[in-house]
Order: C-alpha cells, then sequence, then structure tokens
C-alpha cells in the first residue's frame, strides 16, 4: 500500500465544547493520510488512474464543515 500525504490543509469550521467556539469558529490544520494502490496508475502513466488532490481536499472540507462537533 503506498500513501499519499495531504499536509496543512487549513479548514475554517464551527466546532467545539464552548458555545463561542461554535458560534465564532476556529481554524483547524489537518494532516492526511490515504493508504492508495498507485500500481495501476504507474503502469499506465494516465492522471485519470489516480488520487485526484482536489477532489480529496473538496470532500474533506465539505465533510468537516456540515456539522458541528463537540471537539476537545
Amino acid at each position: 500500500m503506498d500513501k499519499i500525504i495531504i499536509k496543512g490543509l487549513n479548514i475554517y469550521a464551527y466546532h467545539g465544547v464552548k458555545p463561542e467556539e461554535k458560534k465564532n469558529g476556529q481554524s483547524f490544520v489537518l494532516d492526511i493520510t490515504l493508504g492508495v494502490d498507485i500500481s495501476i496508475p504507474c503502469q499506465s502513466d494516465n492522471v485519470d488512474d489516480t488520487v485526484n488532490y482536489s477532489s480529496v481536499t473538496k470532500t474533506v472540507i465539505k465533510t468537516f464543515t456540515e456539522r458541528s462537533y463537540d471537539l476537545i
């Protein structure tokens, strides 16, 4: 299994335990490690066969911001 790492993804969201954290929001910095098999894109040399970093980032941002959680 290969790894793709996205470091320092900064997302502004409304998580926290305190009411002001959920009201005012705050910045979160995420490091994401994806376990992937890149053997097919290595063989095909076709960008469509590999992981689209932009799509991954958009999905993470959407998931992280669509709800508010009580994080410590």
